[in-house]
C-alpha cells in the first residue's frame, strides 16, 4: 500500500509540471476570451520578406496574430531553435529561430509597441511608441479568401504600403505595426516588393491562447541599437573571422546584411531624432 501511494504522488506531480509548463506560444494557461472578455481574434498569414542585402527573392515564413483588443501580438520565424535552410527556385536561404521567435507586440491603450527580432542566434528586444498611420483608402475592392475588402495606401516607417483590408472583421489591426484601419488587413506589401503579408486563415472570435504581457528576452536594448542589431552582430563574426584566420584556423562564418523595414526610423535614429 505504501508503494502505491508513492506511485499516486508521482503521477499526479508529473500531471501538474506538464500542464504548468509550456513554451511562449502556449505556455499561458488564461485564453485570449477570458483575459478580454471581447472578442478575440486569431489570424494566420505567409510572412515574405527579402531579408538580406544579399538576397534578390523573396523568403515565406509563418506568421501569427493574435488580437484582444486593447493589445495584439504577432510572431514569426518562432519553432524549435536551430538555423532553418530553405530552397527556394533553387537557391538556399535559412534564417535562425527559437521558441519566441520575432515578435511585435502593440499596446493600442499606451500607444507602445514591444519588438524582439533575432540577428543570426541573438535576440534583441525594444520598446518605442506606436505611431499612428494616415492611411488613404482607395476605391478599389478585391475578394481575399471569403471576405470583401477594400484598398488602402501609406507611408509609413519610410516605406510605402498597399494594404486590402475587410470591414468585415471591424479590428483594426494587421501583420507587423499595420493598423489604424476600419477593419482587419487580410494582405500587405511594399512597394519595392521587400515585405509581403498574405491571409492564410482567420479564426473569429478565438478563445485560445492569450497575448503576453512583455516579451520574454535577455536583451532589452534602446531602439537605435536594436535596428543596428545586424550591423552589431556582423562585425563581431567579422572580428571572429579575422582572428580565426590570423591564427591559422580555418573559421569560417558568412556575414550578411540585414535590411531593416523600419528605414524611417533607421534614418531618424542616426540623425539624432530621438522619438
Amino acid at each position: 500500500m505504501r508503494c502505491r501511494g508513492w506511485w499516486i504522488v508521482l503521477i499526479a506531480g508529473l500531471f501538474v509540471l506538464i500542464h504548468s509548463c509550456g513554451a511562449f506560444h502556449g505556455a499561458k494557461k488564461e485564453t485570449a476570451g477570458e483575459t478580454r472578455g471581447n472578442k478575440a481574434l486569431y489570424v494566420e498569414y505567409d510572412v515574405y520578406s527579402r531579408r538580406l542585402e544579399s538576397m534578390n527573392f523573396l523568403t515565406k515564413q509563418h506568421g501569427v496574430l493574435i488580437n484582444e483588443g486593447k493589445r495584439s501580438q504577432f510572431s514569426w520565424a518562432f519553432g524549435e531553435k536551430g538555423r532553418v535552410t530553405v530552397e527556394v527556385d533553387g537557391r538556399k536561404d535559412g534564417w535562425y529561430q527559437d521558441e519566441v521567435g520575432n515578435v511585435v507586440l502593440k499596446d493600442f491603450e499606451s500607444d507602445s509597441v514591444q519588438q524582439r527580432f533575432i540577428y543570426y542566434d541573438v535576440p534583441y528586444c525594444t520598446a518605442i511608441k506606436l505611431d499612428p498611420i494616415q492611411w488613404r483608402i482607395e476605391k478599389q475592392t478585391k475578394k481575399v479568401g471569403k471576405f470583401n475588402c477594400r484598398k488602402a495606401t501609406c507611408r509609413y516607417k519610410g516605406r510605402d504600403y498597399t494594404a486590402w483590408f475587410t470591414p468585415e472583421i471591424p479590428i483594426s489591426d494587421g501583420p507587423w505595426k499595420l493598423h489604424d484601419l476600419p477593419g482587419l488587413i487580410l494582405e500587405a506589401e511594399d512597394s519595392k516588393g521587400e515585405f509581403k503579408y498574405k491571409l492564410k486563415r482567420v479564426v473569429y472570435p478565438y478563445s485560445g491562447e492569450a497575448v503576453v504581457d512583455t516579451i520574454p528576452c535577455d536583451n532589452w536594448v534602446d531602439s537605435l541599437t536594436f535596428y543596428n542589431g545586424g550591423e552589431i552582430e556582423a562585425v563581431k563574426i567579422e572580428k571572429m573571422n579575422l582572428a580565426a584566420h590570423e591564427g591559422g584556423g580555418e573559421f569560417r562564418v558568412r556575414v550578411f546584411r540585414y535590411i531593416p523595414q523600419e528605414i524611417g526610423d533607421v534614418q531618424k535614429e542616426q540623425n539624432g531624432d530621438k522619438r
